[in-house]
C-alpha cells in the first residue's frame, strides 16, 4: 500500500515497548494499523485500547479498507472485544495480518477481519479465560462464575 507522511498514534522505541501506529495510504483510501503491543492498559500505562483505535478511525474517516497488522501476547479480553466491535462497526473492509503472534485477547481482535491472513510461521493462541486473584472463598466462587460466563460468550 503506498503510504503518506501522515501518521497517527504512538510509536514507542526501546526493546520492551510496544508499537501502535496508524498510517493512511497516499490516496487516502486505506488505513494501516499496526498493533505490536499488549491489548488494554498494562501496569506501566502502555497497551492498545479501544479508545485509541476508535480515535484513529475517527481521525481517518471515509477509508474503504483497514489493514490491521498484529503481533501481540494478548491482554484484557474485554478491551479485545471492544477493539473487535470498533473495527466491525466501521464501514470499511477489514483485512487482518497476524505477523508473529495473536494470543489471547489479540486473537479476539484478529477475528474482526473480513479477511484474516496468518503468516506460515506465525501463530494464533486461543485459550479459556483465566485470571490472578486474591480473596475469600465466596469471592473465588463469584470469580469462577464470571470466568465461566466469559468462556461461554
Amino acid at each position: 500500500m503506498p503510504r503518506s507522511e501522515k501518521q497517527t498514534g504512538r510509536v514507542a522505541t526501546g526493546e520492551n515497548q510496544g508499537v501502535y501506529k496508524a498510517q493512511l495510504s497516499t490516496d487516502g483510501l486505506a488505513l494501516e494499523i499496526t498493533i505490536y503491543d499488549m491489548i488494554g492498559v498494562t501496569w506501566f500505562g502502555a497497551g492498545v485500547t479501544a479508545k485509541k483505535v476508535s480515535q484513529t478511525l475517527r481521525e481517518n474517516p471515509g477509508v474503504g479498507r483497514i489493514v490491521v497488522n498484529i503481533h501481540s501476547d494478548g491482554g484484557d479480553v474485554f478491551e479485545g472485544v471492544a477493539i473487535y466491535n470498533v473495527l466491525r462497526r466501521n464501514a470499511a473492509r477489514v483485512e487482518v495480518h497476524v505477523d508473529g503472534l495473536a494470543a489471547s485477547a489479540a486473537s479476539v481482535v484478529a477475528m474482526a477481519g473480513d479477511e484474516i491472513h496468518i503468516a506460515a510461521n506465525a501463530m494464533m493462541m486461543i485459550h479459556n479465560p483465566w485470571t490472578w486473584a486474591s480473596g475469600n472463598a465466596r469471592e473465588f466462587r463469584e470469580l469462577a462464575d464470571k470466568l465461566e460466563s466469559i468462556g461461554e460468550a
